[in-house]
């Protein structure tokens, strides 16, 4: 199960990031957007108390540190490569009582977390903030609203 972990969440992520690179670099609008999850965030998991999910996890802090690794070069090209964490919105995947159980463990991290919000708004929220991102957050995870504070 690690090594599937590792090859979609990791591996994934570099067989799309490579090939757009240079598209980027082209383009008008110079920025790479990876959506992540705070769970690896040490701080977040230590606040919540998750203990499982060890291996989603684990994959999932790689692809943070090849974000940062992969964050360096491209800034001397003008390219802005960041991570933001969509917070809880509604992808319809998720069995109710399983979201319901994530909420509480947030709202250990941030008792402002009240449920989802929907793909249209998530997406929207996005878009508006990607446009405000400065050099400060490149090779950052931020939230869909660009600061740190991911929920």
């Amino acid at each position: 199960m690690f090594a599937e972990s590792i090859e979609s969440n990791v591996m994934g992520t570099i067989y799309v990031t490579n090939p757009f690179l240079p598209l980027i670099e082209q383009g008008k609008h110079r920025n790479f957007t990876h959506i992540i999850t705070e769970l690896p965030d040490t701080q977040v998991v230590l606040k919540a108390e998750i203990a499982g999910m060890v291996t989603f996890n684990a994959s999932k802090a790689m692809i943070n540190s090849r974000l940062v690794k992969y964050s360096i070069e491209p800034r001397e090209r003008g390219i802005q490569i960041v991570a933001m964490s969509p917070g809880s919105f509604d992808a319809s995947l998720m069995p109710e009582g399983p979201v319901q159980w994530m909420a509480a463990l947030f709202r250990r991290v941030d008792p402002d977390v009240e449920g989802r919000i929907s793909p249209a708004e998530s997406v929207r929220e996005h878009l508006e903030t990607i446009e405000t991102l400065g050099c400060e957050v490149q090779g950052r995870i931020v939230s869909r609203h660009g600061n740190q504070d991911r929920s």
